[in-house]
């Protein structure tokens, strides 16, 4: 079974030692909307076995959060109008004709389609696949649009982000539930999240300007308004801190200066991930 959040949001936990996020899902009186299609074929279908058996009005919509592997890869599983920005059809066709021998993947890597870790996870979830094919939208969108489920409604809305150039969020206002997606993560390099400063500012606001109290981002389970806040707070800590200082000497002694303290683990990794 899926998680339940409120009588018609539930979620499939995500799965990091596997690169799997988690799969929302809205529950309309006439139809359901799910959020993310998984990073393969198997993902998709261990989200439709455990929905199979709680009578559920038909999945009519699947909404792509961004163009990421582990997001797409196995929306071809679902029957249903699959939704996304242009901007994530446009750079999700990197993927496309990507072999997925060893040659061809490390040709990706190369390329810096996929890293040393996705090509690990893409071999192991995409197991059978010769040649990575093209996922066919079927609704492309620019700005926002509203889509009713029957007794509910959900706005899919591009949001600036500083994880990727493209970004969407759903919001679902009679539930005051909004997924995320990645758009709260920063950019992923050698292991190490960094956020762009602007980005994550716009990020922040854009968020904070929706009445929610249940919040999901796809590789954690679900948030509440308690938790966002400290996360936006050490992330706002990290942003005035570092203004316009480059040095990492001096970035501390600032800290210091304004704590009376020394920066946690915590602290150190907000410290340390903002840039320009």
């Amino acid at each position: 079974m899926l998680e339940k959040v409120t009588e018609r949001i539930y979620y499939l936990l995500n799965d990091n030692t596997n690169e799997r996020p988690a799969l929302g899902l809205v529950k309309g009186d006439e139809s359901c909307l799910v959020i993310d299609g998984g990073n393969s074929i198997k993902h998709a279908e261990k989200f439709l076995n455990e929905i199979k058996d709680m009578n559920l009005p038909p999945i009519d919509y699947v909404v792509a959060t961004h163009h990421h592997w582990d997001h797409i890869f196995g929306l071809s599983r679902f029957d249903a109008i699959k939704i996304a920005s242009n901007k994530t059809y446009e750079l999700a066709k990197m993927y496309w004709g990507i072999k997925t021998d060893n040659d061809s993947l490390e040709d990706a890597r190369r390329k810096n389609i996929f890293d040393e870790l996705e090509i690990k996870m893409v071999k192991d979830n995409l197991q059978n696949v010769d040649i990575l094919e093209e996922i066919k939208f079927d609704l492309l969108f620019d700005g926002e649009l509203e889509i009713n489920l029957g007794g509910i409604t959900c706005l899919v809305k591009e949001i600036i982000n500083p994880h990727r150039e493209d970004g969407t969020i759903v919001y679902v206002p009679q539930e005051k539930t909004l997924f995320l997606g990645d758009s709260t993560y920063g950019c992923i390099k050698e292991g190490k999240g960094y956020f762009n400063r602007k980005k994550l500012v716009s990020m922040m606001e854009e968020v904070k300007s929706y009445d929610v109290n249940y919040y999901l981002c796809s590789h954690e389970s679900i948030c509440d308004k308690e938790e966002i806040i400290w996360y936006f707070d050490k992330l706002n800590m990290g942003l005035e801190i570092t203004q316009g200082l480059n040095n990492r000497q001096d970035v501390l002694n600032r800290f210091k200066e304004v704590y009376n303290d020394e920066p946690s683990q915590d602290d150190l990794f907000f410290l340390e991930s903002i840039y320009e």
